[in-house]
């Protein structure tokens, strides 16, 4: 889709003044210290680096995101903005969201890795819906996850966090800006999540569901600036 120069300007405004560029780093994630991280699950081995992907635009503005990579897709409704990474990645990976107001206002779709835009797609279109992919052509949605486990850290807007995300054998480390879902591919075993934060802007707001579309809470937990949610 081309964007025009209005557009894209448009854009740029909203990246500078809601969501910074995240980044990812594999971890081997027993007994190991990253950032104030400690007491991790277990046997963590490295993984590759990730990629980012975001919903940005007219902050409040509602859609539903389909997002599938080479193993599990996840329904994911939002609102603007949101930011969503992949625990335990395998590419390639497509994502399409369709904006849920019959009004002109900006939804973009975002895929960056170390602050790198890799794809933006925008579309100001009456329940307009784009689409972007990564790592190759994804030409059919996988199956819904089975298990669906996700992570939400639900605020504060814009507090930017460091996040280690772990099951056994798999551990994922990035830096982002709440709000944000943590989609788990696969996990292996029970999964934990441990939060600190790099800015003060209120206490954490976190849940952790099962489920299709992350329809029911299994943990919840809030505070700061270091917080850890378990599964039961």
């Amino acid at each position: 889709m081309r964007i025009l120069d209005s557009v894209r300007k448009k854009i740029a405004r909203i990246l500078l003044g809601s969501l910074g560029a995240g980044f990812c780093v594999a971890v081997a994630a027993c007994n190991n210290s990253l950032g104030g991280f400690g007491g991790f699950v277990g046997n963590t081995a490295p993984v590759p680096p990730s990629t980012g992907f975001k919903v940005l635009g007219n902050v409040g503005t509602q859609f539903t995101l389909t997002i599938s990579n080479a193993n599990s897709s996840w329904l994911v409704p939002g609102t603007i903005p949101l930011n969503v990474w992949i625990v335990n990645n395998q590419t390639p990976v497509r994502m399409i969201a369709t904006k849920l107001a019959n009004d002109n206002s900006l939804m973009s779709l975002e895929i960056d890795n170390g602050g790198v835009i890799l794809n933006l797609q925008s579309t100001t279109a009456p329940y307009g819906v784009v689409s972007v992919q990564t790592g190759g052509t994804l030409a059919t949605l996988a199956p819904q996850a089975i298990p669906d486990l996700r992570i939400y850290v639900n605020g504060p807007l814009g507090q930017r966090f460091q996040a280690l995300v772990e099951d056994k054998t798999v551990g994922f480390v990035t830096n982002t800006r709440a709000p944000a879902v943590f989609l788990f591919d696969g996990p292996n075993g029970t999964v934990d999540g441990q939060f600190q934060q790099t800015q003060n802007f209120g206490v954490f707001s976190l849940a952790m569901t099962s489920g299709v579309g992350g329809t029911s809470v299994i943990a919840t937990a809030s505070g700061g600036p270091f917080v850890i949610i378990k599964e039961p």
